[in-house]
């Protein structure tokens, strides 16, 4: 007997519904969170469920790549940093949240959800966009009546290469906000290493004195920008300074001369000549976190002897003390010296840059030297990890690694089973550097289990690029589920008769491993009162599969006839199901009903037939039902005749010309005979199309010195319709169910109205909103009421 909370899983799994959002749009380097919600669930037990994001990663949806997955209250985060909320998933909302979204995650994300054994999925298209940083240089614009300047639009960082470059200006004296085609330059877009774009624009300015004050605007148009941005600059034109020249030429000879003899004096007897530095020296080629460093740093050719040192990484002072060996003066009167720092590297330098500077005693200007970080961290690998732990034969599974504490972050990933290369191609995550500095990634790979898998290792191997040392990890395939197959029941005698025993058996065969449950059932009740007898398991040395005989033996009642017999098998958490219809010798078959045409249209003869055969004695009695009322019209039962058997057959038809009011209608055909204990009921739904309505415009009418508002609903089919009228924003009226009528084209239609209002509504708007809820259309019509009437507001009948 099915228990109460079984029947109610069985309801939920029919009802089982995904919805997503169809498409989202996230901005470059920020946060992403897309919907999933499981409906008809109140609240969900996640140890039940499983939840699998995936990415497709190809057209159509051939390549799908696990994002994040939720198996039986089990996390899985594939991609880095992404999150699902339990709490969240508990209440049906499988949420999920990318942190700062890349380019290259754009694309169709599905949410699969599996309640055993019912699954479902919703997709959405996430589209990633990059927002473009805009310069309008220079900020300050001042140039000479009729000398030339240039502005510069520049736009960085901006993604799809789908944008607008304009530029616009705005003067007192025209109204025109054109700029001419020629004074502006265009160039074409550049692509960054980030897969963003730059462009930049560029604008002649010869302005004239009538220009000044002008503002010069560039407006930017990309699918990012809710709003088109605008940069302005005021243009300040000013009178061109006076020409000197009438200076003598003698003037200018004796000037150069003069600046000719100071260079020389200064040379030779004031300039300070500024420090020069050599590359800066390691005492370690490739350092490691936790080393101890020694940089040094030889700085020489300098005038005078005071020199001031600092030590930096990147733009950041080194703090620790540092050390200058005592300068020394060379036989051409210039300085040198070393200075040396002793420091201790950490985590987070890994590709950091350091520097040496140095500038004489009191000058701003100095000199810098700089070495850069050659380090590398071979590749951590976690342990790899397969989606499922029962890898069944013929059902691809996903088997992942997450590879970590490397640099830099050129990687090579590789797949093997056993010593074999796998062809596959893996799939390796983009590179994600953490706040150590060093790099993360995650590999995974799709695979197709083989009978012969059982015991073998997998290996996820990752080296450096252009490195020989490798790191691996291994997952061992401990089991190998395969499904059992089912041969058809079969029954013996071949004809079961009422009253006599029968035996029905089947084979279950070709699965591992050998536990394996086997019920029968007459529907979705056990047989209680057969004898079953089920073999054990036994091993096919050739395949090392199992197979088992099961078998059930039972006298028929006459209730039992034109009942499934079900023979179920649990085999790893998986339901399988046969089913013998029971037919009972003598007693009727009844057939399915076949429609005709299939393809039914409205206002053209359907027919509907069925046929009961096999029965015995030659009396019975058949119906044709529309819900629980007899149809008496349009039927045609032929005679019971005689078969070679010697029992009896026959056909019903029965024919009608579908209107719109039989959108899907239930019709039953129901047998009776003296064997049955219980009528057999053969039901088909017609399955009519849903056609929206014809909708009018609002006509004014006069009726008895009323003025009315009509529109006309026509040719759509089913009948339920909802009409709304409104005065301005205001409803004045609502029909849900208004008296329809069947047109010769067997579709509906009717005439909604309003009655005549105050002379204050002349001149006012009305709006009548027609709804239809079965092919989820709305149309609205509106009017202005004119002078015709004004007695009070009421809805026509």
């Amino acid at each position: 007997m099915l228990l109460e909370e079984d029947e109610e899983r069985f309801w939920q799994l029919k009802t089982l519904e995904i919805k997503t959002d169809t498409q989202v749009t996230a901005f470059l380097n920020r946060d992403a969170v897309l919907q999933c919600n499981i409906s008809q669930y109140s609240t969900l037990n996640i140890k039940k469920i499983a939840v699998i994001w995936y990415l497709e990663t190809t057209t159509g949806g051939n390549d799908r790549r696990p994002v994040y997955s939720v198996i039986a209250g089990e996390h899985t985060s594939y991609r880095n940093g992404s999150q699902m909320d339990e709490n969240n998933l508990k209440k049906g909302r499988a949420v999920l949240f990318l942190p700062q979204i890349q380019l290259n995650e754009s694309g169709t994300y599905v949410c699969y959800v599996a309640v055993t054994p019912s699954k479902a999925e919703g997709t959405t298209i996430l589209e990633v966009v990059g927002q473009p940083v805009i310069i309008l240089s220079p900020e300050e614009v001042t140039v000479e009546r009729d000398k030339e300047k240039t502005l510069s639009c520049i736009v960085n960082e901006f993604y799809p290469n789908l944008i607008v470059v304009q530029w616009e200006k705005n003067s007192k004296h025209s109204p025109d906000k054109s700029v001419p085609a020629e004074d502006i330059c265009t160039g074409s877009s550049v692509e960054n290493e980030d897969g963003t774009f730059n462009i930049t624009s560029k604008l002649k300015l010869q302005p004239s004195l009538q220009d000044d004050g002008n503002v010069y605007s560039c407006i930017v148009k990309h699918k990012s920008f809710p709003m088109e941005p605008i940069f302005s600059v005021t243009l300040t034109v000013t009178e061109p300074k006076e020409n000197v020249g009438w200076i003598p030429a003698l003037l200018i000879l004796i000037g150069l001369i003069f600046v000719i003899g100071f260079v020389v004096v200064y040379h030779r007897r004031f300039k300070k000549p500024l420090p020069l530095l050599d590359q800066i020296h390691c005492s370690a080629d490739v350092p490691q976190p936790e080393e101890l460093l020694t940089f040094t740093c030889r700085i020489h050719s300098y005038f005078p002897e005071a020199l001031e040192i600092h030590w930096y990484k990147d733009d950041e002072p080194i703090l620790e003390q540092f050390f200058v060996k005592y300068p020394t003066k060379g036989p051409d009167g210039l300085f040198s010296c070393i200075s040396c720092i002793i420091y201790r590297l950490k985590a987070g330098d890994i590709a950091k840059r350091f520097f040496c500077k140095a500038n004489l005693k009191g000058s701003q200007e100095c000199k810098a030297s700089a070495w850069e970080m050659k380090y590398r961290a071979l590749p951590m690998m976690d342990e790899v990890q397969c989606s499922t732990d029962e890898p069944s034969f013929g059902t691809p599974l996903h088997i992942y690694c997450r590879i970590h504490s490397f640099f830099p972050p050129t990687i090579e990933v590789h797949w093997y089973k056993e010593g074999d290369p796998i062809p596959e191609k893996p799939f390796v995550s983009d590179p994600t550097k953490g706040h150590d500095g060093l790099f993360s990634c995650i590999t995974s790979m799709v695979y197709l289990p083989k009978a012969g898998d059982v015991g073998k290792k997998f290996i996820c191997k990752a080296n450096l690029k252009g490195s020989q040392e490798c790191e691996e990890s291994v997952w061992e395939m401990k089991t190998l589920v395969f499904i059992p197959k089912v041969s058809p029941v079969e029954c013996e005698p071949r004809e079961p008769e009422f009253g006599k025993p029968i035996t029905l058996f089947c084979v279950v065969r070709d699965f591992y491993p050998p536990e394996c449950d086997i019920c029968w059932k007459k529907g979705l009740k056990e047989l209680t009162y057969a004898t079953v007898k089920t073999g054990d398991p036994e091993q096919a040395p050739a395949s090392n599969l199992y197979h088992r005989k099961s078998q059930v033996s039972f006298t028929p009642r006459p209730e039992d006839h034109a009942e499934d017999v079900v023979v179920e098998i649990k085999h790893c958490n998986r339901i399988i199901q046969n089913k013998y219809p029971l037919m009972l010798k003598g007693f009727p078959r009844v057939a399915d009903i076949f429609i005709d045409p299939s393809n039914a249209e409205y206002g053209n003869t359907l027919s509907l037939t069925c046929e009961v055969m096999d029965f015995c004695p030659r009396g019975i009695r058949v119906q044709w039902l529309d819900g629980d009322n007899l149809i008496r019209n349009g039927v045609v039962t032929e005679e019971p005749v005689e078969d070679s058997n010697g029992s009896f057959k026959l056909s019903s038809r029965f024919q009608l010309v579908p209107t719109a009011l039989d959108y899907d209608k239930t019709i039953s055909f129901m047998v009776r005979h003296e064997k049955l204990t219980k009528p057999i009921t053969k039901s088909v739904s017609l399955k009519l199309p849903a056609i929206p309505p014809d909708v009018s415009e609002i006509i004014q009418c006069q009726h008895g010195g009323i003025t009315s508002l009509e529109i006309s609903v026509s040719n759509f089919a089913p009948r339920d319709i909802r009409v709304v009228w409104y005065k301005g924003w205001k409803k004045i009226s609502e029909d849900a169910n208004p008296y329809i009528c069947i047109a010769e084209n067997k579709l509906c239609c009717f005439t909604s109205g309003i009655c005549c209002l105050k002379e204050t509504d002349i001149k006012k708007s009305f709006e009548c909103t027609v709804f239809h809820p079965a092919t989820k259309t709305i149309q609205e019509k509106s009017f202005v009421l004119k002078n015709g009437g004004h007695k009070n507001l009421h809805l026509l009948d």
